[in-house]
């Protein structure tokens, strides 16, 4: 069990190292593939990562990626992306997920102004130095937060650069995985110049953030209940590919947590 364990690990390691390289147009690909079938990866797998790095693994084909636009319960501003080759279809399923809350969809620009376009390049720092049997340079024999930081701020062109907090999407036990904020026109740039400090890429992607003095906070249980809900039905939709609020979560009272 063990040994499956370790080699799924593997197998999905090299499946998000050919998708971004396949995305980035990395120069590093071939040795990236010798690498995969040096170490048994399934040529499935591999196949199926480079069609995800051309975007051809979504809703079976590659399809268009459209935005719309809405405001959902509590006032929250919202951004859905979605990626279909059938438009007509996919508007009507979000409209309609919208007019069972008794809320509209907005004309482009309506929510927009209430977001920042980012790219956002997430990155990781290996706790098990030599481990990786993927062909990359060295990485930084470095595990401070402020050190990784001091290592990448120098880039030309990021903006802000956080630490993901434990429990998201590729943080775990052994990876400390990082964001990389930058203008949309530089993610592929800023993420060639991430690995080549050694540093093992995780994502890049063209992002929507909630500018911090337009959040909303849903305070009132019933909202908050409402507001999942309605979130959860869009992101139930296959076309939907993302769901993008200004929702600021209310933290508990002290009262409450007594």
């Amino acid at each position: 069990m063990k040994n499956d364990a370790e080699k799924n690990k593997l197998t999905n390691k090299f499946i998000q190292q050919i998708a971004l390289a396949v995305k980035l147009r990395d120069s590093k690909l071939p040795t990236i593939l010798e690498s995969a079938n040096k170490n048994n990866i399934p040529k499935k797998a591999i196949e199926n990562a480079i069609k995800k790095g051309q975007g051809l693994l979504n809703s079976g084909g590659a399809g268009n990626i459209n935005i719309y636009e809405g405001m959902g319960p509590g006032g929250v501003a919202m951004i859905i992306e979605t990626q279909t080759n059938n438009k007509n279809r996919t508007v009507a399923l979000v409209r309609s997920q919208f007019n069972k809350a008794n809320l509209s969809l907005l004309s482009m620009g309506s929510s927009m102004h209430y977001f920042d376009k980012v790219g956002e390049v997430t990155f990781c720092v290996s706790k098990e130095d030599g481990e990786s049997d993927l062909e990359q340079p060295p990485a930084p024999e470095i595990l401070d937060e402020d050190a990784v930081f001091e290592r990448i701020l120098d880039i030309d062109g990021i903006t802000d650069l956080q630490r993901q907090p434990p429990g998201e999407e590729g943080d775990d036990d052994e990876l400390a995985v990082y964001s990389a904020l930058t203008e949309p026109s530089l993610t592929n740039k800023i993420a060639l110049e991430i690995r080549d400090r050694g540093f093992e890429l995780h994502s890049t992607s063209i992002e929507y953030k909630p500018k911090r003095d337009t959040r909303v906070p849903l305070s009132d249980p019933e909202t908050q209940q409402a507001f999942s809900k309605f979130v959860q039905g869009l992101e139930d939709i296959e076309d939907v590919t993302k769901v993008y609020t200004n929702e600021l979560i209310a933290q508990p009272s002290s009262q409450d947590q007594g």
